[in-house]
């Protein structure tokens, strides 16, 4: 998408943007893991949700200073590292809390409940990680009588 609307000089940044976030999400997953063992799981989760709810939002809206594509692309690359940190703390704070909990279901049935909690979740976030974002592009190319949506589908997308 990002190659179309910029072409060139998109494909110049397109390797570090596409790549940046995995980069933030080990060190998410560093930092947090540390944190939710030494201080408190739950504190750590809250802190990596909403640092991906932050940089998700700051990544849709990335722009660069006066309208420059090349600050476009720092400000989007920024922003991604940190989201990828968000991304890394939910690892290690959230899987963690799910076997504890699971633990306490009892017997024969602790695997089904971690199962359910962890995996089946992410599966369901895969599925509408691929479909929503279709449906809100489709939306802008062949429904110009959606306002929200007209030459600023790729922003909601990107937000999401």
């Amino acid at each position: 998408m990002l190659t179309r609307l910029y072409g060139a000089r998109y494909t110049a940044h397109a390797s570090l943007i596409s790549s940046i976030a995995f980069a933030g999400t080990v060190l998410g997953m560093l930092l947090f893991g540390w944190t939710s063992d030494h201080h408190s799981r739950p504190r750590s989760l809250l802190v990596s949700t909403l640092l991906l709810i932050l940089f998700a939002a700051l990544s849709a809206g990335s722009y660069g200073a006066g309208g420059a594509v090349d600050g476009l692309f720092a400000a989007l690359a920024a922003s991604r590292f940190l989201l990828g940190i968000g991304i890394g703390g939910e690892y290690p704070a959230g899987s963690v809390g799910c076997a504890e909990g699971a633990a306490e279901m009892g017997g024969g049935s602790r695997g089904r409940w971690f199962i359910l909690f962890t995996n089946v979740q992410i599966d369901l976030g895969f599925l509408a990680a691929a479909v929503v974002p279709l449906v809100v592009l489709l939306l802008s190319c062949f429904a110009p009588f959606v306002p929200a949506l007209r030459n600023g589908g790729e922003r909601w997308v990107g937000g999401m």
